[in-house]
């Protein structure tokens, strides 16, 4: 938990903010930054191999057994709860 002080403006930025009925009710405008498929794929590979040591197969193979499906499921429709969408 971080505590967060009265402030102008304040940032809440991840994957599952908009999932989140109880976060959802505090903001005053909701954004959603839409990025294709291909790109997420590639930055996943990009990263997971770079940074974090795996390979190419493990990193594939985690995506559509747990990534994509998750994705379908939470992020993807979340969208709906969206002011802006860009």
């Amino acid at each position: 938990t971080t505590t967060v002080r009265p402030a102008e403006l304040i940032l809440i930025e991840g994957i599952l903010v908009l999932h989140m009925e109880i976060v959802r009710k505090e903001l005053d405008v909701r954004i959603f930054v839409e990025t294709e498929d291909d790109v997420r794929i590639i930055r996943r590979l990009t990263r997971d191999i770079k940074e974090r040591g795996r390979d190419f197969d493990h990193v594939v193979n985690q995506y559509f057994r747990h990534v994509r499906p998750m994705h379908l499921a939470f992020i993807e429709p979340s969208k709906r709860w969206a002011d802006i969408v860009v």
